[in-house]
């Protein structure tokens, strides 16, 4: 994952267990993880439960293929509500 967005550091959730800790801009967490059909993601400010009044990213479904990299970067601005999710996908 890259942050990559006008916002504090964050937590990143999948289900609810914290994946990433404390990832700030302009950092990335490079994560090796097993084929997943889908999952969801959520993101809290960082050391924030994870409830929907923390959620800074509301919960999106991500596919991590097979023989597949992916990149999920956290684009957009916290203070002008535009915080969204872009995946980038390609083969290993």
């Amino acid at each position: 994952m890259r942050h990559a967005a006008a916002a504090p550091a964050v937590d990143v959730y999948v289900g609810t267990s914290a994946i990433i800790t404390s990832l700030a801009n302009p950092s990335r967490k490079v994560l090796t993880v097993k084929a997943i059909a889908s999952t969801p993601i959520a993101v809290t400010a960082a050391g924030m439960s994870l409830t929907t009044a923390n959620t800074v990213l509301a919960p999106v479904t991500l596919s991590f293929p097979a023989g597949k990299t992916t990149i999920v970067y956290a684009i957009g601005s916290l203070a002008g509500q535009t915080l969204k999710a872009v995946v980038q996908t390609y083969a290993s």
